[in-house]
């Protein structure tokens, strides 16, 4: 009670010392600059014509030889600017945010056109609104800006939080980040950043996971990315449910700018600027470390243990005369965890307790040149490195600590990129590529056999492998309704020398105005970890061996239609309807076994298995969306689907993550505060509502449990089904601008109305009973900015 009344008192101080903040008597105005190019061959337009909307009287200028432009004086508070150059269609950035603190800098590519097209308004975010920002996707593919990261209620600044709101995408109720996509695992997730695949970029990430509770990916370094949800273009591979294309963006290089932020989830630190007055250069930093201790102290949450945490990232950007652009970046962080479980009548006395911890980092630099007038060479060269340690010791009769797991995994991946463009003429663009990854990895797992009485070695292995893609795409523009893509990535792994050649196809058709049908299929295969390839296995005759050493890739056939109709200046419909057939899955090689690596969400398998497993997921997805104008935006989405696999018993089943059904409701609302002060003190309200379908899971043999002293589960794999989830998110901030400075307050609230819904079981030994593990509880996160 003390800790609620304590945190409530706070909340209140906070929230009237924000108010009393008084704004700036003068009229607070920022500069608007960024750079114009073509999209196909990235090259600067001069001389276009960027106009500031409703400006009176009008306000515009032209692109310099660089294809950059500088608009100064604009009033703070939203802005929306429109691009002209002859022969190219027009483009428009709608509501975009000006403050006193910082400079807007913007990045856009117009597209040539193939005939005369009437003006359409597109958004910061894509070619259309809301539209993937890479031109080559056709289907199931999205942008997302680092405002909308920020916007959305529950995020926490997360993009992988963030996507759950689309339609078709679900999260996990129990607080990870892990991203299931129409039904899929989420070890089906490709990371990439700066156009690289990295490991899983969360803290707190167990092995062959792709999510986490915490992202590594701070905000305020990451510039509009996209959203992949299947049918990928053929540039991506190694992935079989979905897609994050992150990007870093630029440093300011005329302004340095900084920024702190305090918060319940972390203290973090951003700084940018030129490395010189008059150069071009600019560096972007960050450094974050981790707070989540403050919400354990109060006992808003119950952690049972300190979750420590530290991420930093930085961006370099080196442009030269002719030798190209250089960039150099570079993120990583560190995570422990030490957890003590203790005596429910007797907190003084603990049964056992675990130490995890884990480790990512990745940086490199990347290379883009200029090869002509209508082609271009990008190139990159990486390291990265990702890992977890956990041990586990039990407390025994003669109340002493005994080890019952030792579990340490660590993978270095070496890669080389190479991706060549060249716009052929107006209507064709041929995008080619190369990526050779190399992969060391030394893993080690001994963990207590019950059966035994001793710690058994259940993996010890080390050494290294590589895998190389490559890709080819056409894109083919047929009059200015038209597009019809075509290629094929290829993947080949050293591992077991298996080749997968996938062929994509995709076509968007603009059948009328503002309306367009979308279709888009595929082959797609993905690797499983390198632990599950090299995990051994003691058979009774007591000689350890790797089963899985020459184990195949995962594949899976996407198939998707779209429609797409943006009516109005700010509402869009859009839906899809997909197919996918998974096959080459991995399955334990046993007749009468359900088991499948389908259903898991991380770690490995040491049991042999072989590629004789099914999948299919199919499914119906709406989205209704008002996209953010005049201070509001609605998201709707809706999902049905089904998803199901077929093991070596031959029998179809529903997956563990069939929910069958989503529903979202993301809306926000902003207020300006004040009559003399218009747009200098802001308010802010967003809401997210989620209705989710609950997944299967295994039930505990209590009496088996019981008679052996450790969980058993019973044979009805994944016979029972987890309650269906409800969630209703909240965040509130108030923005207050002044001269250079700008001060945000902000209460973002998970699961304001504490519902618990039941996700799976588990079996406690201590007090023989099977305890329920239910969704992540209340969590509000407080969080103050300052940036100037």
């Amino acid at each position: 009670m003390m800790a609620s009344i304590s945190l409530k008192n706070a909340l209140l101080t906070a929230v009237i010392l924000l108010l009393s903040l008084p704004a700036w008597s003068a009229n607070l105005t920022q500069t608007i600059r960024g750079t114009v190019i073509d999209e196909d061959t990235q090259q600067p337009i001069i001389g276009a014509t960027v106009i500031l909307k409703d400006s009176d009287p009008i306000v515009g200028v032209t692109t310099d030889i660089n294809g950059q432009f500088s608009i100064p004086n604009v009033p703070v508070g939203r802005a929306t600017l429109i691009f002209r150059f002859l022969g190219y269609e027009e483009k428009m950035l709608s509501n975009l945010e000006v403050t006193s603190s910082r400079q807007v800098v913007v990045n856009v590519s117009l597209i040539e056109s193939v005939v005369t097209l009437k003006a359409a308004e597109i958004s910061a975010s894509g070619n259309e609104k809301g539209e993937s920002m890479n031109e080559m996707a056709t289907v199931s593919a999205r942008a997302f800006s680092v405002e909308e990261t920020k916007r959305y209620a529950g995020n926490f600044n997360d993009p992988a939080r963030m996507v759950s709101g689309y339609a078709g995408v679900t999260g996990d109720p129990q607080g990870n980040n892990d991203i299931v996509v129409r039904g899929n695992s989420p070890k089906g997730i490709l990371w990439r950043v700066e156009g690289i695949e990295v490991p899983n970029p969360n803290h707190f990430g167990g092995e062959g996971a792709t999510g986490g509770p915490i992202s590594l990916l701070n905000s305020d370094l990451l510039d509009n990315s996209d959203f992949y949800s299947g049918a990928f273009p053929a540039e991506y591979g190694n992935a079989l449910s979905g897609v994050f294309d992150i990007r870093f963006r630029k440093g300011n290089n005329q302004d340095r700018q900084y920024s702190l932020e305090i918060g319940a989830l972390g203290i973090d630190a951003t700084a940018e600027g030129p490395f010189s007055k008059n150069g071009r250069a600019s560096y972007l930093v960050n450094y974050r470390y981790s707070s989540l201790a403050l919400l354990d102290n109060v006992g808003v949450v119950d952690f049972q243990g300190i979750p420590k945490y530290q991420d930093g990232a930085f961006n370099v950007f080196l442009p030269t005369e002719k030798a190209g652009n250089f960039t150099v970046f570079g993120f990583g962080g560190l995570s422990t965890i030490q957890q003590s479980y203790t005596d429910e009548e007797n907190e003084e006395l603990v049964h056992s307790k675990g130490d995890f911890g884990s480790f990512m980092g990745a940086g490199g630099i990347n290379h883009f040149i200029s090869t002509g007038k209508r082609s271009y060479l990008r190139s990159s060269l990486t390291i990265s490195t990702n890992g977890s340690t956990y041990d586990y010791w039990e407390n025994n009769e003669a109340d002493e600590f005994e080890l019952r797991d030792d579990n340490t995994n660590q993978m270095i991946n070496l890669k080389a990129a190479t991706t060549y463009n060249i716009k052929l003429n107006k209507r064709h663009k041929l995008r080619a590529g190369a990526i050779y990854t190399r992969q060391y990895f030394d893993n080690y797992w001994l963990s207590y056999d019950q059966e035994t009485q001793k710690m058994e070695t259940l993996f010890n292995s080390d050494g290294n492998t590589g895998y190389l893609q490559s890709f080819l795409h056409w894109k083919t523009r047929i009059g200015a309704n038209l597009d019809i893509h075509s290629g094929a990535h290829v993947l080949y792994f050293e591992q077991n020398q298996q080749v997968s050649v996938e062929p994509r196809v995709g076509a968007e058709w603009k059948f009328a105005e503002r309306q367009s049908l979308k279709l888009g299929a595929g082959i797609h295969s993905r690797m499983e970890p390198l632990s599950t390839y090299h995990g051994w296995t003691n058979p009774t005759v007591g000689v350890p061996y790797q089963p899985n050493l020459n184990l195949g890739l995962s594949r899976a056939a996407h198939g998707v239609i779209g429609y797409n109709w943006q009516f109005g200046k700010n509402m869009r419909l859009m839906t899809e309807a997909y197919y996918q057939h998974l096959f080459d899955v991995p399955v334990e090689n046993d007749p009468s076994s359900s088991y499948s690596l389908i259903n898991e969400t991380v770690g490995y398998d040491t049991d042999p298995l072989v590629n004789d497993g099914y999948g299919r997921n199919y499914g119906l997805e709406l989205t209704l969306e008002r996209f953010f104008a005049k201070q509001f935006y609605f998201l709707l989405t809706g999902s049905l689907y089904q998803s199901e696999y077929k093991a070596m018993d031959g029998v179809w089943r529903e997956t563990r993550f069939n929910g069958n059904y989503a529903a979202n409701f993301l809306s926000g609302k902003e207020f300006n505060i004040g009559k003399s002060d218009k747009k200098k003190r802001i308010l802010g309200v967003n809401t997210k509502l989620s209705v989710l379908g609950g997944g299967k899971y295994t039930a505990v043999d209590l009496d088996e449990s019981i008679a052996k002293g450790y969980q058993v589960m019973s044979d009805n794999y994944l016979g029972e089904n987890s309650d269906d989830v409800l969630q209703l998110n909240l965040a509130v901030y108030y923005k207050v601008n002044r001269k250079k400075v700008t001060h945000e307050f902000k209460v973002d609230i998970q699961n304001l109305t504490n519902s618990q819904a039941m996700v799976q079981e588990f079996y406690n030994p201590y007090t023989e009973k099977i305890e329920k593990s239910t969704q992540l509880p209340l969590l509000p996160v407080i969080s103050y900015r300052l940036e100037f």
